[in-house]
């Protein structure tokens, strides 16, 4: 047998949502532009930053596993 929930209870249970929805927004939104802008170039980001970018560039991600010392971070971390 199903309780009805009560007027109260619905506000609070509609408060509640939305309280949820705005702290995920404020946790996803960053990490979404983060990802965004680390497909564009310098000048494409500095640009426009909350634009997609407008073709694929992995430059970035080249750069990062190649010229500098990632590997060497990444194994000091997992140690």
């Amino acid at each position: 047998m199903k309780i009805k929930a009560g007027n109260d209870e619905r506000v609070w249970l509609f408060f509640r949502n939305i309280i949820l929805i705005g702290g995920l927004l404020l946790i996803l939104c960053p990490l979404w532009m983060v990802l965004i802008n680390s497909f564009k170039t310098l000048e494409e980001a500095g640009k426009n930053f909350f634009a997609l970018p407008s073709k694929l560039n992995l430059e970035n991600y080249i750069e990062l596993f190649t010229n500098s010392n990632y590997w060497i971070f990444l194994k000091n971390s997992l140690k």
